[in-house]
C-alpha cells in the first residue's frame, strides 16, 4: 500500500508540476487553459491526498499533513473565487494558485536536494506570487467592468522570467474614457 500511495503521489506532483505553467501560460478561455487548470486541480487533489495517507501511516511526517491540507485549501480556493467572480477576483484566484504551485515545486526540491534548500523555492515563489499577482490587479482594474482575466506572457525581471498580464486596451482609450455597460463614460 506504501508503494502504491508513493507511486500517485509522485505521478500527480509531475503532472500538476506540468500543467501548472501550461495554465498559467495559456490564453485565459475555454479550451486549453480550463483544460489545463482542472488537471492541475486533479493533481493537487491526488497529491494532497496521498501526502496525508502516507502521513497516516508514518506520523512523524505530521509536518506535511499540513502542508498538504494548506496546499489543497489554497488550489481549492482559487476555484471558488473563480466561481464566484466578485469584484477583484483575479488576483486572489492568481494568489491562491500561484501559492499552491510554489508547494509543488518546494516538494519537488525538498526530495530532491533536501537540506534548507526548500527556503529557495518558497522565497523566490512567494516573490514571483507578489508580482504576478500585483500586474494583474494592475491590469484588471484598469479595465472597469472587464471580468476577465488578462492573458499571461513571458517577461523578463532581470534574473528570472515571470509570466506577465498583457493588458487589451484598444488603442487611444485610457480608463478615464472607457464606457460603462450601460454606454455611461466612466469620466465626470
Amino acid at each position: 500500500m506504501h508503494d502504491l500511495l508513493i507511486l500517485a503521489h509522485i505521478v500527480a506532483g509531475t503532472v500538476g508540476l506540468a500543467a501548472g505553467p501550461v495554465a498559467g501560460l495559456a490564453r485565459k478561455q475555454q479550451g486549453l487553459h480550463t483544460v489545463a487548470g482542472w488537471t492541475y486541480q486533479i493533481s493537487c487533489a491526488v497529491l494532497c491526498t496521498s501526502a496525508l495517507a502516507l502521513v497516516v501511516m508514518q506520523p512523524a511526517l505530521w509536518g506535511f499533513a499540513v502542508i498538504a491540507v494548506l496546499t489543497e485549501a489554497a488550489a481549492v480556493g482559487a476555484v471558488i473565487v473563480r466561481r464566484r467572480r466578485r469584484p477583484g477576483w483575479q488576483p486572489r484566484h492568481v494568489r491562491l494558485v500561484l501559492s499552491s504551485y510554489v508547494s509543488f515545486v518546494t516538494g519537488l526540491v525538498v526530495q530532491t536536494a533536501g537540506g534548507l534548500w526548500w527556503v529557495v523555492p518558497v522565497v523566490l515563489g512567494s516573490t514571483a506570487v507578489s508580482v504576478v499577482t500585483g500586474r494583474v490587479a494592475a491590469a484588471t482594474s484598469a479595465r472597469p467592468g472587464q471580468h476577465r482575466v488578462p492573458e499571461l506572457v513571458p517577461c523578463s525581471t532581470g534574473a528570472a522570467t515571470l509570466p506577465c498580464p498583457r493588458p487589451r486596451i484598444p488603442a487611444g482609450n485610457t480608463t478615464a474614457n472607457f464606457r460603462t455597460k450601460a454606454g455611461h463614460s466612466t469620466s465626470g
